[in-house]
């Protein structure tokens, strides 16, 4: 059962608990975190929150769930992990792809070879974006790249195992933008294929 809603907005945490039943609200993670009897949190703040969001519910001895991307900085990333790793909790970045059922299908036929060797693997996706404007920006989400493809780089890594390179180029169509809303990345994996 959920626990608390927690929102620097009040109002908005009082609503959404009224609409739930959800017997507390809150407007701070560590006010969340008090007494309480939660098991694990799900950081689904904006990315260039989720460091302190990350230590706080680590340092309260809960299992953290944290939204893609998992860190805007690779010295985040590791400050982040160690928190979790001296706090002894579970940390787990919320790649949902790997758990849709084609996903694990198609995984469990590579793995057994039924599909032979895959050479190439080409996804493409188009789309207008996000509605949410910060996502586009790279201070605040890493840019629309690093948010919303990261999805597909894992996917990739799911499949196919870690990646030795990567040659990426991006560009804008949307010169209002201030990042990148279009680009090719070609991956190459430690077996060689791409």
């Amino acid at each position: 059962s959920v626990d608390c809603v927690a929102d620097i907005d009040v109002s908005r945490a009082k609503a959404t608990a009224e609409r739930y039943g959800i017997p507390r609200t809150v407007s701070t993670v560590e006010e969340a975190l008090e007494g309480s009897v939660i098991d694990f949190v799900d950081v689904c703040t904006p990315a260039f929150a989720h460091r302190d969001v990350v230590i706080t519910a680590a340092q309260a001895g809960k299992h953290v769930v944290c939204e893609k991307p998992f860190a805007l900085t690779g010295s985040d990333a590791l400050e982040m992990t160690e928190a979790c790793r001296q706090a002894g909790v579970k940390l787990m970045v919320a790649f949902r792809h790997r758990f849709t059922r084609w996903a694990s299908i198609v995984r469990e036929r590579m793995l057994r070879g039924d599909l032979g060797r895959p050479i190439i693997w080409r996804e493409v996706l188009a789309s207008s974006g996000p509605k949410m404007r910060y996502m586009f920006d790279r201070d605040k989400a890493g840019g629309f790249f690093m948010d919303f493809y990261v999805h597909h780089i894992d996917m990739g890594h799911y499949l196919f195992g870690e990646s030795r390179s990567v040659l990426a180029v991006g560009g804008s169509l949307k010169a209002a933008l201030p990042s990148p809303d279009t680009g090719t990345a070609v991956v190459t994996f430690e077996q060689g294929d791409q």
